[in-house]
């Protein structure tokens, strides 16, 4: 019966159905026609409520391995995409992906388990960021990242009121520096603080930048405005900046249907970044994270180093 096909479907990859649909007239039509898709979508809708949208998504992205460069061995796609859009979503994100497991060009998915989808609203804004990627110039290192949180945290953090803060999980991104023939590890740390309490940083660079995320530090915070939408503030806490062989420019990029924030880091060396953008306790932003089991904010990072050279033959000030 068409059923437990579509069923069975749900605990293979895409690249296997893809296969099984190759081998007679008859799989094509029940995979590739619009009632395949349909009975896919609806058999992995059942099995991620019987598992649990976190343990059975209805779409997941593998990270890579040493065998599988772009993670295609483990995709699965079907449970939310037809097979021909399942291809053009594999064809976006090869345009920035290399072939081998030379990072220098390539787009790395950094969390462990993987990039799982819940929605094809999710799965069209991860797609329509790797076109976008791919029409980029100027080299560097793109990493996708997911910024982590416990349900228990956000609802305690959303109930508290506009003075309360919260951070998410560490995450950490691996840069080869090929002048110097050494990995540098950089890691970051997502915040929303009360935004009358942590002014914007500067997006200079170098030690401009630097000079004047101290100078931001000793000015007093202005309080809201009588009022006024109480707002927080997103602010990334780069860890460790300082052991890194040279200075990075970063850019930050959110990956989702309903908002879109982008922040650009001159230097990486500063330990707080604030963005120019806050979020009242109503945006979809925080919307997301409220109902989601497992709370995240997705996030394309680009790194690219400054140009300035290693930081083994700046001064010592630096």
């Amino acid at each position: 019966a068409p059923e437990l096909l579509y069923l069975l479907t749900t605990y293979v990859p895409t690249k296997l159905v893809a296969r099984l649909a190759c081998t007679c007239a008859f799989l094509n039509d029940a995979l590739c026609g619009e009632d395949g898709t349909e009975g896919m979508r609806a058999a992995a809708v059942a099995a991620a409520a019987a598992a649990g949208s976190s343990a059975a998504p209805l779409a997941f992205h593998p990270a890579a391995g040493y065998k599988d460069p772009a993670g295609l061995e483990g995709l699965r796609l079907h449970g939310l995409l037809s097979l021909s859009s399942a291809r053009e979503y594999v064809d976006a994100f090869l345009h920035k992906t290399t072939n081998s497991f030379d990072r220098a060009s390539g787009l790395e998915i950094v969390p462990m388990k993987g990039l799982a989808y819940d929605s094809y609203a999710g799965l069209e804004a991860a797609a329509v960021t790797w076109i976008e990627l791919s029409e980029v110039e100027g080299g560097g290192d793109s990493f996708v990242i997911d910024f982590t949180f416990r349900p228990e945290t956000i609802a305690e953090f959303l109930a508290a009121g506009p003075l309360a803060t919260v951070r998410s999980a560490l995450a950490k991104v691996e840069v080869h520096n090929d002048e110097e023939e050494e990995w540098d590890s950089l890691k970051f740390r997502l915040c929303f603080e009360p935004s009358h309490l942590t002014a914007p940083t500067t997006e200079l660079t170098g030690q401009a930048a630097i000079d004047a995320y101290a100078a931001a530090a000793e000015e007093p915070p202005q309080p809201p405005a009588e009022g006024e939408l109480a707002q927080h503030r997103l602010v990334f806490q780069l860890v460790g900046g300082k052991t890194a062989s040279q200075v990075y420019m970063l850019s930050f990029h959110t990956v989702h249907p309903d908002y879109q924030v982008h922040v650009k880091v001159g230097d990486h060396r500063m330990p707080k970044f604030a963005s120019r953008e806050t979020f009242h306790r109503w945006h979809p932003l925080f919307a997301s994270l409220e109902h989601s089991a497992s709370p995240r904010v997705r996030m394309l990072i680009r790194v690219k180093p400054d140009g300035s050279g290693p930081l083994g033959d700046m001064c010592g000030c630096c």
